[in-house]
């Protein structure tokens, strides 16, 4: 009798098992752009800081170039350019009646934007990086004397340093 006992709980345990793996593999079929979508902001933060570090390196000496690949969606604006990344945010601005791309208020950054007409709060990363919560998306800017080009998805980033100035350039 203990035997059949034995057996019972083998066959009840089994099946118990066999319910729990099958739930968990089609929980994951169906939500797998959720698993997918998370490691992918994972491997863009890194892209971020390789980028940010780079840019570090290269402020040390008075001429530099480097290029980079990253995916993301980059744009110029003026003299720094943005990019975009997955996350969307809600922004700490600033509405005042000035005419600068950024400005330093009580300890912050604020970045202007042509689209909105508003300022938008940065934490710098470094002398020429920014980041922060841009026009609803959080963004990662790289300050620049000039810049060229866009893109979308993903950048081929060319940076020149020479002196002072710093050209990108997107594609």
């Amino acid at each position: 009798m203990r035997g059949i006992n034995v057996y019972i709980e083998y066959i009840l345990l089994t099946i118990i098992t066999l319910s729990m793996l099958s739930y968990l593999y089609f929980y994951y079929q169906n939500n797998k752009e959720l698993f997918l979508k998370l490691f992918e902001n994972k491997e863009e933060e890194l892209s971020f800081e390789k980028l940010n570090s780079m840019i570090n390196y290269a402020i040390g000496f008075y001429s530099s170039s480097f290029d980079f690949n990253i995916k993301s969606n980059g744009v110029c604006r003026n003299n720094f350019i943005v990019f975009y990344r997955n996350s969307i945010c809600y922004p700490d601005t600033l509405n005042i009646s000035y005419s600068g791309d950024i400005i330093y208020v009580n300890g912050s950054y604020y970045l202007y934007s042509n689209s909105t007409s508003l300022y938008y709060s940065m934490d710098p990363k470094n002398p020429i990086s920014l980041e922060g919560c841009y026009e609803g998306r959080f963004s990662y800017i790289v300050l620049s004397s000039l810049c060229y080009g866009m893109c979308i998805g993903k950048c081929y980033i060319k940076v020149l340093k020479e002196g002072k100035n710093i050209t990108i350039y997107l594609s």
